[in-house]
């Protein structure tokens, strides 16, 4: 994934623009930490320690400049609980379940993203050949239409035996 607009947002001093180019990308299911560390520079620049100190662990980078941020943000998180503690992360780590012990541990705080650890990522798994469920609509549609005609039919019935009531009661 290439960072070219966010890139040039950068340079043009729009941080806010970076800000929402990069956050658009988090959606995506699968786990990026170059997308990560980018997200965590850019709010880092913004002065949004908290937010870019999530990012920049979840990235795994662990520069000095990145300390700071990701100090504070560990400071207000509970790692006790590895799941819970995944629950703070992005969608696409949330996902990495399996991994939630080793995201909490003071290795991962310490070094980062092992390569052990980045061949565990799984990635999401998709059956685009599965059609999913579908109710039976026909039938439902059909039986909705044959109860309106009979009901359509009942009313009219009614409205002729009404008015054959009144010409007759009036004719008398």
């Amino acid at each position: 994934m290439t960072f070219e607009t966010a890139d040039q947002a950068i340079s043009e001093k729009k941080l806010w623009r970076a800000k929402e180019i990069l956050q658009g990308r988090l959606s995506h299911p699968d786990v990026d930490l170059a997308l990560f560390q980018k997200y965590g520079e850019v709010l880092l620049e913004m002065n949004d320690l908290i937010e870019a100190g999530r990012m920049l662990f979840c990235s795994g980078a662990r520069d000095e400049r990145f300390r700071e941020a990701i100090t504070i943000f560990l400071s207000r998180s509970n790692r006790r609980e590895p799941q819970r503690f995944l629950a703070q992360l992005p969608s696409s780590i949330r996902r990495q379940r399996h991994l939630a012990d080793f995201i909490a541990s003071p290795e991962f705080e310490r070094d980062g993203w092992t390569a052990t650890q980045l061949s565990r990522l799984a990635p999401l798994q998709t059956h685009v050949s599965t059609r999913p469920y579908q109710r039976p609509h026909r039938l439902t549609s059909a039986l909705f239409i044959a109860v309106i005609v009979c009901v359509l039919a009942l009313s009219l019935s009614g409205l002729y035996t009404t008015i054959s009531f009144a010409v007759r009661t009036l004719t008398e």
